[in-house]
């Protein structure tokens, strides 16, 4: 029926998805961030997905990311190897009973401001840990 017009959609969102991920694979391997701080905002804004479907999207994705982050890292001896049996168990378990118990029960909206709320709070502490504001804090309250 689209013929060409139908191919070239497709084109599109791929490239917009090579992009998304290019993106988001970038921003792993800097700083360890990716999945859901990149990528579900940007599904959700340039393919107009669901935050159901950018959730999952985003987390069948990460897949190969993680494995190749982890091989950079652990060349480097930057993995702890003794933390990752029990950090993955509660992640499985924790992952299980957010992403199957609760998220699926609570409605996308809500679902969105948590997100935007963990994401400012988790950056605010971020750019405060960093140096010039904690320095200056620091220096406040010693004046005092």
């Amino acid at each position: 029926m689209g013929g060409a017009s139908d191919e070239q959609n497709d084109w599109t969102r791929r490239l917009q998805l090579m992009s998304i991920g290019a993106g988001s694979g970038f921003l792993a391997g800097l700083f360890g961030v990716g999945g859901g701080a990149v990528t579900i905002p940007a599904l959700t804004m340039c393919l107009e997905m669901s935050h159901y479907q950018a959730l999952g999207t985003s987390l069948a994705a990460m897949v190969p990311t993680a494995l190749v982050g982890t091989h950079s890292h652990h060349a480097q001896g930057h993995v702890v190897w003794s933390f990752v049996a029990p950090l993955a168990v509660g992640s499985l378990c924790g992952s299980f009973l957010g992403g199957k118990e609760i998220a699926m029960q609570i409605p996308e909206n809500y679902l969105k401001w948590g997100f935007g709320i963990m994401m400012v709070v988790l950056g605010s502490k971020t750019i405060y840990s960093a140096g010039p504001l904690k320095s200056m804090a620091l220096s406040a309250s010693k004046a005092k």
